[in-house]
């Protein structure tokens, strides 16, 4: 039994047949998903999906890529949207696309991110972070806002000093699709640094296909082949990722299956 922790049924092209897809997800051992916003539009459609299936739920932010979408009253509508989620994300920094010298993106992204930070601690919800290529900006931001519940490094990467850090701050990791990659012997290595009870795992439909479907769109279901090989090459069972995805996100506790 498998809890999808990060899925994006809410964007193209999953959205137009999202219950065909979840289906799929079901029928391959997949008991809920967490369905991840990324602005406020596509909160928005993670809340309207989720509230019409028992067993999905939602997460509601503003992803760094979306930074100037963020003011004072998109902030306001986030934390009335959040009402109804249960946690904050996918919210966080990603200066892959910004250049070195662009300094006041880099500011919005860390602003936004200290207050969405603020607001799931207002709101006592945890927190799912993306992070790329702005890893000690992020270990900063950590340290001087402190997240009151648990956090999520979404599809997690880095550098060992950084991962070590992140887990002393107490991180959870997002294990994805891309795991399998044969030319991610890197992630992996950092992989085995960090404890069985501090992973979990996601998808990222439609991104991050695991082999042997890499370059194809990713199904929800195919979360099933990264968590066999989670199980074959690293000893991380289903039910320590379910256990770990339940202490994460308090709403997916009333899972208690049998195994």
């Amino acid at each position: 039994m498998i809890i999808d922790t990060h899925a994006h049924y809410n964007l193209s092209p999953l959205v137009e047949n999202w219950q065909r897809y979840w289906q799929k997800a079901q029928a391959k051992g997949v008991i809920s998903t967490i369905i991840i916003g990324a602005n406020l539009e596509t909160s928005q459609v993670a809340l309207e999906i989720a509230t019409g299936e028992k067993n999905l739920f939602a997460s509601v932010g503003v992803h760094p890529d979306d930074i100037n979408e963020l003011n004072t009253q998109t902030l306001k509508e986030l934390e009335i949207m959040a009402g109804n989620a249960i946690a904050i994300g996918e919210i966080g920094l990603d200066y892959f696309r910004v250049k070195n010298n662009d300094q006041e993106t880099k500011q919005k992204q860390k602003d936004g991110f200290v207050k969405q930070i603020n607001l799931a601690n207002k709101l006592n919800l945890p927190i799912i972070i993306h992070i790329r290529d702005a890893y000690d900006d992020a270990l900063e931001i950590i340290k001087a806002h402190p997240p009151k519940n648990n956090f999520v490094l979404h599809c997690f990467s880095g550098t060992p000093d950084y991962i070590k850090k992140m887990i002393k701050l107490g991180a959870y990791f997002g294990v994805d699709g891309n795991i399998t990659y044969k030319n991610a012997s890197s992630l992996r290595d950092l992989l085995h640094l960090i404890p069985k009870n501090k992973i979990i795992i996601e998808t990222d439909s439609p991104y991050l296909p695991p082999i042997p479907h890499r370059g194809k769109l990713c199904e929800p279901w195919m979360i099933s082949l990264t968590a066999q090989y989670l199980a074959e090459n690293f000893k991380i069972s289903e039910k320590q990722l379910l256990i770990n995805s339940q202490i994460i996100f308090p709403a997916l506790s009333p899972y208690q299956p049998e195994f």
